[in-house]
């Protein structure tokens, strides 16, 4: 598809799980660049299944990943920070995970390739788990 740059969903309505004629559909009609070309969400019909696409400059607007009740709190490290995590783990930078800089929460806070993010998890067991990354390129 050409110029076209978004993102695809299928919804399955409650109580009903899609067949694979409908998913055959909804593929046929984005290979077939027959996509809605107006502003926000639009659907495209196919059986049991509702099937939005957003274009990518409207994401930002529309979805914010922060406010997710399942995407955890996530936060920025100074460097003065960065370098006392590194020390405590006696590990390099680039030894840690990788996060893409693409990455709808990145984005949502603003990270930089370089940049260090810690991620806070409520967990049932551990009661709170910090994970940290390193904001990347590709």
């Amino acid at each position: 598809m050409t110029g076209v740059s978004g993102v695809y969903g299928l919804v399955a309505q409650p109580g009903r799980a899609p067949g694979f004629y409908s998913i055959r559909v909804f593929i046929e009609n984005i290979r077939n660049e027959r996509i809605p070309d107006g502003r926000g969400f639009k659907s495209l019909r196919a059986r049991r299944i509702r099937g939005e696409y957003m274009k990518q400059k409207e994401m930002g607007r529309r979805f914010k990943p922060l406010e997710h009740k399942l995407v955890p709190h996530h936060e920025i490290l100074d460097e003065k920070e960065t370098k006392k995590i590194l020390a405590e783990y006696n590990i390099e930078k680039e030894q840690l995970p990788k996060m893409l800089v693409s990455d709808p929460v990145a984005v949502a806070i603003k990270a930089k390739v370089g940049d260090v993010v810690r991620i806070i998890r409520e967990s049932p067991t551990a009661g709170k788990a910090v994970f940290y990354r390193l904001v990347i390129a590709k």
